[in-house]
């Protein structure tokens, strides 16, 4: 696995992210298992986006170093204190998270500076915002149920004009199924990030299975 005190690992080509439900040591124990046959199943590939937000940082941080080995790619979700704790590649951040450059001040000095940072975007943030990032998510691309009456899907049209203005690698999150991951990669999404088409598919492996082969694989590039 990847040391975040060293040169950041490539990007993958999907980001798979819990979806928060990690409760209880049952759900963390289901988690780990799932964690470890993704991993297992699509190697470099995907990275999991450790996202937990109900948990403390000691239950975050004993579950973030369970799921380390069983990942080529981690990234903590909103928790850029922890990173260098588990050695993760990155961190995402959210719109009720530090800035990016604060973030990137916080990774310093948790001897984490090279980790990645990342962003969940939205249609409405302004790029500038986003440049200090070195990648980001951008979405709902299609209709989900976890932005339904929130925020309307934005359809493709507007994910090419975010990948062809933004000045790092995006992805396309929200309602990304195998069926339209080729058409995000088209639009010029570097991949694809999934919730519940993962998480709470019936086959989670086959599922994400079925949505790397339907994007190019950029395997060993940070672009």
């Amino acid at each position: 696995m990847t040391s975040a005190s060293h040169a950041p690992a490539p990007l993958p080509d999907l980001l798979a992210i819990t979806p928060g439900r990690a409760t209880d040591a049952a759900q963390q124990e289901a988690l780990v298992r799932l964690v470890g046959a993704l991993g297992a199943a699509c190697g470099a590939r995907l990275g999991l986006v450790l996202r937990e937000p109900a948990l403390a940082d000691g239950p975050y941080l004993e579950l973030a170093r369970r799921c380390r080995p069983r990942v080529a790619w981690l990234a903590l979700h909103d928790r850029p204190h922890l990173v260098g704790a588990v050695a993760a590649d990155a961190v995402q951040l959210g719109f009720r998270s530090l800035r990016p450059s604060e973030a990137r001040g916080v990774l310093r000095r948790a001897q984490a500076a090279a980790a990645r940072v990342g962003f969940s975007g939205h249609q409405h943030d302004p790029l500038a915002d986003l440049a200090p990032c070195d990648f980001s998510t951008f979405g709902p691309v299609f209709a989900t149920p976890s932005k339904e009456g929130v925020l309307a899907p934005t359809g493709l049209a507007a994910l090419r004009e975010r990948c062809a203005a933004a000045p790092h690698p995006v992805y396309a999150l929200g309602g990304v199924t195998a069926e339209r991951a080729a058409a995000c990669a088209a639009a010029g999404a570097r991949g694809v990030a999934a919730i519940g088409a993962i998480f709470a598919a019936d086959a989670p492996v086959a599922a994400a299975l079925g949505v790397l082969a339907a994007l190019p694989s950029r395997g060993g590039h940070n672009t």
